[in-house]
């Protein structure tokens, strides 16, 4: 096509070769403008990225064990626990809430009360103040499972109150943790001690 349009600016006139220039010009424009036009109307294929899986080779994630309270007080030879131990586990982990006597939540006196109540069909008072009045005192190095411990953490007399699981450790229902089981010869408790009472003979 080129060619042709050549020659015939050869032959022609002046005029005439004037216009086949321009007619060549378009030409070439249209040429540029279609390449162009190509280019654009190209698909380029586009990177997929292929998905990370895990690897199954990797050992499973171990979750966190869960919470299970320590049993001291395990029998030999596989004998049962003591009442007073097997009630009083069922309670590790309950909450304090002042005013409460349940499993939802308990504060100390409330947690004694119900487990007199449902460990010996004991009803005493409410508050720690007046099971205190309740029952013989006992020397600490004579407590038996059932036994209360109190505590004096007010300056004010008995405010705190516990039940002996033996061997110098008592469950009690604790402002910060809940129904726990601590030791009389912790420092907090040993130097907040009041007395101790024996509910049975």
């Amino acid at each position: 096509m080129y060619k042709c349009i050549a020659a015939r600016i050869r032959k022609g006139s002046d005029g005439s070769r004037w216009n086949s220039v321009r007619m060549l010009f378009v030409f070439a424009i249209a040429a540029v403008f279609s390449a162009g036009c190509a280019r654009m109307n190209e698909v380029r294929p586009v990177a997929i990225e292929t998905p990370v899986f895990p690897d199954k080779s990797l050992p499973p994630r171990i979750e966190p064990p869960e919470y299970s309270p320590r049993r001291p007080h395990d029998a030999p030879q596989g004998l049962p626990l003591d009442i007073w131990h097997q009630e009083g586990y069922k309670w590790l982990g309950t909450p304090y809430v002042w005013g409460g006597e349940d499993m939802n939540g308990t504060d100390c006196s409330g947690f004694v009360q119900t487990m007199y109540r449902n460990v010996a069909d004991v009803k005493l008072p409410r508050s720690c103040s007046e099971q205190f009045k309740y029952g013989r005192s006992v020397h600490p190095a004579d407590l038996k499972p059932g036994d209360l411990v109190f505590f004096d953490t007010s300056e004010g007399g008995a405010s705190h109150v516990g039940i002996s699981l033996g061997d110098n450790e008592f469950i009690h229902a604790s402002s910060s943790r809940g129904v726990i089981v601590s030791s009389l010869n912790d420092r907090y408790y040993a130097s907040h001690f009041y007395g101790a009472k024996r509910i049975f003979n």
